[in-house]
């Protein structure tokens, strides 16, 4: 049922959702002096990822991408459509080291192994995968080699298999010397969580100066006293609003190398990687909206006038100059699939790649299609950024949140080019 507007607000700028493309857009545009908001239905998917910017693995031919460089240059050639065609490499690095800028100073540090080539980085179950740029805490193969590692799980605590990790590291590193072994976690009675624990809460009982002693003294004494291991591999819930206070104390402790693996969502690195971007957004006093659900837009004559958002029992109209579509493919909500085929339920943009779903193959692929400066076809003032672009495959690629580095930074510029001068 139609509900009137209780009110309008008014922005330079509208950008939807609230992932990694979304909020990384957000911050790029507002830095050029714009009135940004940002509106979303909830967090993006950021808070389920492993935190790690992966770039690209392979092209969508299949070939290596062993010189980052010149692979971004193949895809300009041979993948018009792809979004890297269209950022070209340079908008990624520079991406790149704005987001290195950004998350510096809550205490989130990432690094970047290699200027033009991928790091391997271990997984959570064990396996190893290329990513360019990742938390300074992160298990990095390289880092393993010859030497002893210990893999340590927690009791009751699901989403982190020390034994198959341990299994596949000794059959991919056949070089490093690996165990296994699960401690339970000193809950204070009362304090325990109900069920099994989750990583978010293990990492917020770490923020605590107290759990940080209690864990530490069960991990001195769970770990391995025969050979004693030069590294150990924890899940990557060591803290999450003090992490780095808690990774070091522990490092410092033990007096040895601790680094982490990523686990199963929830994800605590992508919540780090979201409080990061959130507290910077809070400190330029940003409008953040994450409790409502973009139910309509107007648009005339290839323009979008406005959009409508329903949010605690009232709809709000947003007006912008310019909008960026940032909601995510069918996961994020961005997509939507009706009858068996999928569309872009805001503006009805256009599509490209398989449009309908069928049982052989999901349509990973499909996407909005834009012009080379990220603008909707069809459209003089909606952009669209990250996952819901067609093009790719970020899944097969391993591109997903390079994407939505790049074309954020490049949205950024487009906008920067007309409404800033």
């Amino acid at each position: 049922m139609y509900q009137e507007p209780a009110y309008e607000r008014c922005y330079d700028v509208l950008v939807i959702g609230a992932g990694l493309a979304g909020l990384f857009t957000a911050l790029i545009i507002n830095k050029m002096g714009l009135q940004v908001a940002i509106v979303a239905r909830g967090v993006g998917a950021i808070a389920v990822s492993t935190g790690f910017i992966d770039v690209l693995k392979q092209t969508p031919d299949g070939r290596p991408t062993d010189d980052l460089a010149e692979a971004f240059a193949r895809l300009h050639s041979r993948f018009p459509e792809h979004p890297y065609a269209k950022t070209g490499w340079d908008k990624l690095t520079a991406a790149e080291d704005y987001l290195l800028e950004l998350v510096q100073p809550g205490g989130l540090k990432y690094v970047r192994p290699y200027a033009n080539a991928n790091v391997q980085v271990v997984t959570a179950l064990g396996l190893l995968k290329p990513t360019h740029l990742l938390p300074e805490s992160a298990a990095v193969a390289g880092a393993l080699q010859n030497k002893r590692v210990a893999v340590i799980s927690f009791k009751g605590y699901s989403d982190f298999n020390a034994a198959l990790v341990q299994s596949n590291l000794s059959q991919l590193l056949p070089s490093t010397q690996t165990s296994w072994t699960s401690m339970g976690l000193p809950w204070k009675k009362g304090n325990e969580p109900p069920g099994n624990p989750r990583g978010p809460a293990i990492a917020r009982w770490l923020d605590d100066e107290e759990g940080r002693e209690e864990f530490l003294k069960c991990l001195k004494e769970g770990l391995p006293r025969r050979e004693a291991p030069q590294i150990v591999l924890l899940p990557a819930v060591l803290g999450l609003r003090y992490h780095a206070a808690v990774w070091n104390m522990i490092r410092e402790a033990l007096g040895i190398e601790v680094l982490e693996v990523p686990t199963l969502p929830p994800s605590v690195p992508g919540l780090r990687l979201f409080n990061a971007l959130r507290t910077e957004l809070d400190s330029r006093r940003m409008h953040l909206n994450l409790n409502g659900n973009v139910i309509r837009g107007s648009t005339s004559t290839g323009r979008v006038e406005y959009v409508d958002l329903a949010s605690e029992g009232k709809v709000v109209r947003y007006r912008a100059k310019y909008f960026v579509l940032a909601a995510g493919g069918i996961y994020g909500g961005g997509l939507i699939e009706r009858d068996g085929a999928v569309w872009e339920p805001l503006f009805n943009s256009p599509l490209d790649g398989e449009c309908y779903l069928n049982f052989q193959e999901f349509p990973f692929g499909t996407g909005v299609v834009v012009e080379k400066d990220l603008r909707v076809k069809g459209f003089t003032n909606l952009l669209a950024c990250g996952r819901i672009l067609g093009g790719h495959n970020p899944y097969s690629e391993g591109c997903g949140n390079g994407v939505a580095l790049a074309t954020a930074w490049m949205a950024g510029a487009t906008i920067k080019g007309e409404a800033v001068g």
